[in-house]
């Protein structure tokens, strides 16, 4: 599915690779110079060993417009996602929007465009619906989140300093809520029990329970690192220059075409 997914990316690179003499061999993929992930070093399982290549960063996000939620009330605010892919799924959302009013919280609910507009407004529990929102801005409103465990949406979350309810589907998204479960970021509801209840005293947790404080220490982490501006720094000292990295050099002294990471 990753491979499928990914097809549009690799397509390119190897183009590129082929118009500029390098080897598009995919087992060539992991650069041998660098590689550096979005995942936080705390976020991440215990590892026994890692590429001397290998760097932990922070998320690599743009800067977003500032969204000025309607506040009729005092309820904090719960923001719910399914991501991109899989916001079609109404009636996890239903359970959602139902455990946060079952709370006394309001969900804040970005479904992707996966509603239509009827769906949206039967939701229960007087949800906020839309489409679209800057998620970076609305999670610094929210007490909580409750997503499917998308990397990026973590990412947003955890940098919010806000715990999450983490109710994984599919991809990579059960790891993700594996490391957020042993790191004390979060409460893991399967989807099947999410349908019968569970996210309410699982939301109920998160929101009472002071052991839950490693969202706030990785947003103090995160704004302590430069995400996006350090990753592109680490590039640029890994090809130790840039003419080094014009396609015309990129060819090993042994005469052996370069790999195209």
């Amino acid at each position: 599915m990753s491979d499928l997914l990914m097809k549009p990316i690799t397509g390119t690179v190897a183009g590129y690779a082929r118009l500029w003499g390098l080897d598009p061999d995919p087992r060539y993929q992991w650069s041998d110079r660098l590689q550096i992930a979005q995942c936080p070093a705390g976020l991440d399982f215990p590892r026994a060993a890692l590429p001397p290549s290998f760097r932990y960063g922070t998320p690599w996000r743009r800067s977003e417009p500032d969204e000025r939620l309607p506040r009729e009330d005092e309820r904090p605010l719960i923001f719910c996602s399914l991501g991109s892919l899989q916001g079609a799924r109404r009636s996890l959302f239903a359970a959602m929007t139902r455990a946060c009013a079952a709370v006394g919280a309001r969900a804040v609910v970005a479904h992707g465009g996966g509603l239509s507009d009827r769906e949206a407004a039967s939701l229960p529990g007087d949800p906020l619906v839309r489409a679209f929102l800057p998620q970076t801005r609305v999670l610094q409103h929210c007490s909580a989140a409750i997503l499917h465990g998308g990397f990026n949406t973590v990412l947003d979350a955890l940098a919010a300093g806000i715990p999450i309810v983490a109710v994984p589907l599919g991809f990579e998204q059960p790891a993700t809520a594996a490391r957020l479960a042993r790191v004390g970021a979060a409460r893991v509801v399967s989807s099947r029990d999410a349908g019968r209840g569970a996210l309410e005293p699982a939301l109920r947790r998160v929101l009472t329970d002071p052991a839950i404080a490693a969202p706030r220490d990785f947003s103090r982490r995160k704004s302590r690192q430069a995400g996006a501006t350090e990753a592109a720094a680490l590039v640029d000292a890994a090809f130790g220059g840039w003419a080094d990295a014009m396609p015309a050099t990129l060819r090993r002294p042994t005469g052996e075409t370069a790999c195209a990471a």
